[in-house]
């Protein structure tokens, strides 16, 4: 069985050797952000927001290896619900979590439950390199399956029981409540969704105005999500609202470490003619994420602003566009290669 497992391990591997050394480089990531704060955590949802920080981190450093520049990406997720959890709610949430396990299985081997257990621990093993917690139906059948580990199965209140029934019963009652509570809240979900649906074929038929009126209405229901918030911020940047657009992009940042985040705010920020500011967003993207060529296309037309002219800077950025190793190539990767090469040319003439 050894054998086999180790055989179908490598295999597994040799299969998706990218995929595999890309979650490694995140978990590595995230052991280095607990490290910074490890009994409280940041709070949750803020995975996202201290990985992007502690990725650039670690990139500027210029400590980092070929391959991990290349599996390097921008998740949402920690692929590891346990190091997820620590990051968020810190080693004392992440105790008591196991804690919690550890007690319903017993209790559930007590009951002689086995396949509850079996299913709850099969869980958690695919927990260990991916998200499943993060989507709903996993989520449900997770709980699901601690309350069938922990009933017994000869009666859910017995005579002798410890709690009072009064106390039963009002537990009950306050849960029943909560839950009326969180349906009533998410009873206008379609509306909104739909809402959100036509405010997409507004921007689609060019009715920016129309559409960004929509999207500020949604904000309060929609500002957790990383999609909204880059077409709200992308809206307000086609009308050349810069400045609201950044306020957006700083809300997007607390959601996602996404690099065009800060490609975006750079260009508003270069748009309004604060070069010094988009250099620096440029900057923070390319720090990143090294391996996407678009940010360094950015700096090398924002230097050849002639407000902001600085020809060596210009240079060393086309000779990255130009020379380096794309992740995947594709059809922009060529078109920036060529408004490349024209700069190059017509600055060489000039």
């Amino acid at each position: 069985v050894a054998i086999i497992i180790v055989c179908a391990s490598v295999l597994l591997y040799q299969m998706k050797a990218d995929s595999a050394n890309g979650r490694l480089f995140i978990w590595k990531t995230t052991c280095k952000v607990i490290a910074n704060k490890p009994l409280l955590g940041y709070g949750p949802g803020t995975f996202s927001h201290v990985y992007g920080e502690m990725q650039s981190t670690y990139f500027a450093s210029e400590k980092y290896t070929e391959q991990e520049e290349r599996v390097a990406g921008a998740p949402e997720y920690a692929f590891n619900e346990l190091l997820q959890l620590c990051v968020e709610g810190g080693i004392i949430l992440l105790m008591l979590f196991l804690m919690l396990i550890v007690w319903v299985v017993g209790k559930g081997i007590s009951n002689k439950d086995y396949i509850a257990c079996s299913g709850l621990i099969s869980l958690l093993l695919f927990s260990l390199s991916s998200y499943p917690f993060q989507v709903l139906p996993f989520l449900m059948m997770g709980v699901l399956l601690l309350v069938v580990c922990v009933t017994n199965p000869k009666g859910i209140i017995e005579k002798n029981a410890c709690i009072p029934r009064i106390c039963t019963l009002l537990l009950l009652i306050s849960m029943l409540a909560g839950n009326i509570l969180c349906l009533y809240k998410l009873c206008n979900v379609n509306e909104l969704s739909q809402r959100l649906y036509y405010i997409k074929v507004l921007q689609d038929q060019s009715l920016q105005k129309e559409a960004s009126t929509g999207y500020g209405r949604l904000y309060d229901f929609f500002k957790h999500n990383f999609n909204y918030l880059m077409k709200y911020a992308g809206n307000l940047f086609a009308q050349k609202r810069y400045d609201e657009a950044i306020v957006i992009l700083e809300r997007a940042k607390l959601v996602s470490c996404h690099p065009s985040i800060y490609t975006l705010q750079g260009q508003c920020y270069q748009a309004l003619g604060n070069f010094a500011d988009a250099e620096k967003y440029y900057k923070a993207a390319a720090l990143l994420l090294p391996i996407r060529i678009y940010p360094y296309y950015l700096l090398a037309k924002l230097y050849a602003e002639p407000d902001f002219y600085h020809e060596t800077k210009m240079k060393q950025m086309i000779n990255i566009v130009l020379t380096k190793e794309p992740k995947v190539y594709s059809k922009a990767i060529h078109e920036m290669r060529m408004e490349m090469n024209i700069l190059l040319n017509n600055r060489i003439t000039n």
